[in-house]
């Protein structure tokens, strides 16, 4: 064999060591925006009688909405949509139809555009031609860098919120299915009073729990330290909530999810208690079992964590957080086929999911595929740090 064609077959091992390396990078710097407290984490720990966090959008002719403009009505009813969501049209024509029904008695509707990170001509041009095709006269305002959409913490598209006139969530609803119209309806007339709210004595659901309000008071606290980006002072006001109300779940799950992002042994065991104790106070809890999983996987208890994302799955089939672990979880069972499924129901519920990303990325190195590995792991930093996708048109 001649120098030339040993050389022409030698394995590019540069090429293959460079792609390693940046692979390597972009997931160390995951790891470090993934510990960074987003605002958004917080608002999957909120339930209905929580307050919505502050916000401030604009419509295309600059028309401005914040959590004042909207507090004192009877009631609100925000929608997450985006021209690339086809369940985001219905849960626009119902929205329309409700606001040409109640806007005289109090009711606000605000549709949030979450298109993408930062919007193009072709974008703007789209929304324009919804707003026109579903005839909507409620505001349509643009959440720029998706600020709005990560401090609320929404994880499928779309997503409603029905908020009261003391900015708390009274409802709200990933996705947009057969009974949530209906449901919305529901919520909004019992606060317009046009609907007697039901008898405790006829209603099957489990009521929501009132925690001390000492509690509550340094749980909403640590929330706002979380926003703030100081998280020592946040975990400290969980750790007095869950201490001042043993039965209080939300502390101890908000807890479990910032000492997950640690990624150290202990702080994952520990991680895994709070979402096992919150587990135990909120069956239901879709974030906890999650959670709960994501510890156990992150521990090597693959198949334990298979068993918790089953579960959690089978609570809310649209919560992405959730899918896309189980998918993660698949490729490390060795289910490429039903991996590669659940990552794509993830990304079809939440395209703009960082977390999504970064699982996916995880699985396609472990297969070897740097560049796809790559790719992945750029976009969730894009997504993480409001950057503008490389694939798309600004």
């Amino acid at each position: 064999m001649s120098h030339d064609t040993a050389t022409h077959n030698r394995p590019r091992r540069p090429q293959r060591r460079t792609a390693a390396l940046a692979v390597t990078g972009l997931a160390a710097l995951l790891v470090m925006l993934f510990a960074i407290p987003h605002a958004g984490a917080a608002f999957k720990y909120l339930k209905p009688g929580m307050d919505v966090p502050e916000f401030s959008l604009k419509t295309l002719d600059g028309q401005e909405y914040t959590l004042a403009s909207v507090k004192g009505q009877p009631a609100t009813l925000f929608i997450f949509w985006a021209t690339w969501s086809p369940r985001s049209m219905p849960a626009l024509v119902d929205a329309q139809k409700l606001s040409a029904e109640y806007a005289a008695k109090g009711l606000k509707v605000i549709a949030v555009n979450v298109n993408k990170l930062s919007l193009g001509m072709d974008d703007r041009r789209q929304i324009g031609e919804t707003q026109e095709q579903l005839k909507l006269t409620i505001p349509v305002v643009i959440d720029n860098g998706l600020e709005t959409y990560n401090t609320f913490g929404v994880v499928a598209t779309p997503s409603t919120a029905v908020i009261d006139a003391e900015g708390k969530i009274v409802h709200e609803a990933a996705s947009y299915l057969a009974s949530t119209g209906a449901d919305i309806r529901e919520s909004i007339e019992i606060l317009l009073g046009v609907r007697e709210a039901p008898k405790a004595d006829a209603v099957a659901a489990k009521p929501v729990y009132k925690p001390d309000s000492k509690a509550l008071r340094h749980y909403n606290f640590g929330r706002t330290m979380l926003q703030r980006g100081n998280k020592d002072k946040a975990m400290g006001q969980l750790e007095d909530a869950a201490a001042v109300d043993p039965t209080y779940a939300a502390p101890r799950i908000l807890l479990g999810h910032l000492l997950l992002a640690k990624k150290e042994t202990a702080s994952l065991e520990k991680a895994a208690e709070h979402f096992k104790k919150g587990m135990e106070l909120d069956p239901g809890n879709v974030s906890a079992v999650t959670g709960y999983g994501e510890a156990l996987l992150e521990l090597g208890r693959v198949d334990e964590a298979a068993a918790a994302f089953e579960k959690a799955v089978a609570l809310d089939p649209t919560y992405t957080p959730a899918v896309s672990s189980q998918a993660l979880t698949f490729s490390k069972q060795g289910k490429a086929a039903e991996a590669e499924a659940r990552f794509k129901a993830a990304l079809e519920l939440n395209p703009v999911d960082p977390g999504t990303y970064r699982r996916r990325g995880e699985s396609l190195e472990a297969g070897g595929n740097l560049k796809g590995a790559a790719a992945d792991y750029r976009r969730a930093v894009e997504i993480l740090m409001n950057l503008p996708s490389t694939g798309d048109k600004v």
